[in-house]
């Protein structure tokens, strides 16, 4: 679904958002009325959250407005503009009284969100000082895929054991400046333990160039997305010759390579987390929602947030999850029970680390029928959890709501 994947890539703040804080006169009312309007020429969804729940509505057009109701209390109200095909832009702002209105506007790749008149000459409040957001990636995009399967694999005589006759993979990657970002989508392969771009033309073997990752994927995920730093001079090489890379993933089965593809150029810009699938059930998590217990594991990481989506199946869930400013999860759980009450794990969307800057991951989890049943029933009586080294008890925490 185009909207859960747009919302989830609004969390991803080193690759597609920034970051600012405004900070107005007076605190917030019990409950707010937040009015965004589209002021640019783009199509855009829309949302706005306080610091336990949020809601996003799509579709907005130039001159279009989505209204919404929030109870910060003290908080901040979070808006969000993820532009079709484009950008996004999350900040948090205070409201002066009952009601909060935005205008949204920038350009499709680097939109904004804006108190209503907050321009100068109208005489609306300027943003207070923050800490600047890092500086952005220099340089144009660009956007390569690779159609992985085991039979691209090149065996070594004496060496471990390569291609995986039923695997299959889907990568798309994007390098920009010195950053590569990452997603991955496989198939019918035992589990993931390390992911690569080596150096190496079609048909022959050849050095690690770019670790993807390093450490095994849980067994329940079958897509991620990820970004990692190279060096300037590698990134040059690749744009230059994509053929002369490719990408390599390793699986418990098959250590040597499970399944390879050399790198294509794709023309035309992408989204990486277009692989990332969504689902009905939705939940904006941060740490301010966790719930500590005395004397029990910390709790809350006061940088962190996420958004999870579900989907229910018959025997299961699939799922997916987007984060940033939290170390690398660690536990992944769906828990039942209500706002601000702790509850029993349900659902476990996986229960081994996550790789280090791996930042979405997508997959399928069992769950029993009951469970399923009063999910579906009720979901705000139930809540994501993503636990970390940091945060054991857990860092961010989220009630599920259904996604309109």
């Amino acid at each position: 679904m185009y909207v859960n994947k747009t919302v989830a890539a609004a969390c991803l703040l080193g690759t597609t958002a920034a970051l600012g804080v405004v900070t107005p006169a007076s605190a917030a009312q019990d409950a707010v009325t937040v009015k965004i309007t589209n002021q640019a020429g783009y199509e855009a969804t829309f949302c706005a959250a306080d610091v336990l729940e949020g809601r996003c509505l799509d579709g907005a057009k130039k001159g279009e407005s989505r209204t919404f109701t929030v109870k910060p209390g003290s908080g901040p109200i979070e808006v969000r503009v993820v532009v079709k095909n484009g950008g996004s832009v999350f900040q948090n702002f205070t409201a002066d009284g009952p009601a909060l209105n935005i205008d949204a506007g920038g350009s499709a790749q680097n939109p904004t969100a804006t108190k209503a008149g907050g321009h100068g000459e109208h005489g609306g409040q300027a943003p207070a000082p923050t800490t600047p957001a890092p500086a952005p990636v220099k340089g144009k995009p660009m956007f390569f895929s690779a159609d992985l399967d085991g039979e691209q694999e090149v065996p070594t005589p004496g060496g471990p054991a390569v291609g995986d006759a039923d695997g299959s993979a889907k990568a798309l990657v994007e390098v920009r400046g010195d950053r590569v970002t990452f997603a991955v989508e496989w198939k019918k392969t035992a589990q993931l333990t390390l992911g690569h771009i080596h150096q190496g033309v079609a048909g022959q073997n050849g050095p690690v160039k770019v670790n993807l990752f390093t450490t095994p994927m849980p067994e329940t995920l079958s897509a991620a997305a990820g970004q990692t730093v190279i060096a300037p001079l590698l990134a040059d090489d690749i744009r230059k010759n994509p053929a002369g890379f490719y990408v390599n993933l390793h699986s418990t089965d098959r250590p040597g390579g499970a399944v390879r593809a050399q790198l294509k150029p794709l023309g035309k810009q992408v989204n990486p987390l277009d692989i990332i699938k969504g689902g009905k059930l939705r939940a904006f998590s941060n740490g301010a929602q966790e719930v500590p217990v005395a004397g029990g594991p910390k709790v809350g990481d006061p940088d962190g947030q996420a958004v999870t989506f579900v989907q229910p199946n018959g025997t299961g869930v699939d799922f997916s999850l987007a984060w940033v400013n939290i170390d690398a999860p660690t536990l992944g759980h769906v828990h039942q029970g209500a706002k601000g009450t702790n509850g029993p794990v349900k659902i476990t969307f996986f229960g081994t680390a996550v790789p280090n800057g791996v930042f979405a991951v997508s997959g399928t989890a069992g769950a029993d029928k009951t469970t399923l049943d009063a999910l579906k029933k009720s979901p705000k009586d139930f809540y994501s959890n993503l636990h970390t080294g940091p945060f054991p008890g857990g860092a961010v925490r989220g009630q599920f709501t259904t996604h309109q």
